[in-house]
């Protein structure tokens, strides 16, 4: 079981190995430091064995292409386009993708952590 929150942040994804999908774990709450005395509730969701949590930095959905920003569903599509056994080299692959979408210029930095149910 994850618990979490998130302080109006990307939205981390959720790969359900079981159903083949994807899910958007979103804000639930505004963001830190914005609002004085905020509140954040902690939403929690079930990990079965397989499933992937990718979270990341702003860096990688504001990666851009011309006029054409890659995005929350353009990261969804990344995650779901090299999924494989390896949680270290399908880290390095995303990254790839998201350098090539760029077209090796990135905006901002980038931060990634894919972690891997057991």
């Amino acid at each position: 079981r994850l618990r979490y929150t998130n302080a109006g942040h990307e939205p981390a994804l959720l790969y359900r190995v079981g159903g083949g999908r994807t899910e958007q774990l979103c804000s639930t709450g505004p963001l830190a430091g914005v609002i004085e005395d905020a509140d954040y509730p902690t939403e929690a969701v079930q990990l079965e064995a397989g499933d992937l949590l990718l979270l990341y930095t702003d860096g990688a959905t504001d990666a851009a292409r011309g006029s054409e920003w890659l995005g929350t569903e353009g990261l969804q599509r990344i995650l779901e386009q090299h999924l494989q056994p390896d949680t270290q080299a399908m880290l390095e692959a995303i990254y790839a993708s998201i350098l090539e979408f760029a077209r090796g210029s990135l905006r901002d930095d980038i931060a990634l952590m894919l972690v891997r149910a057991t």
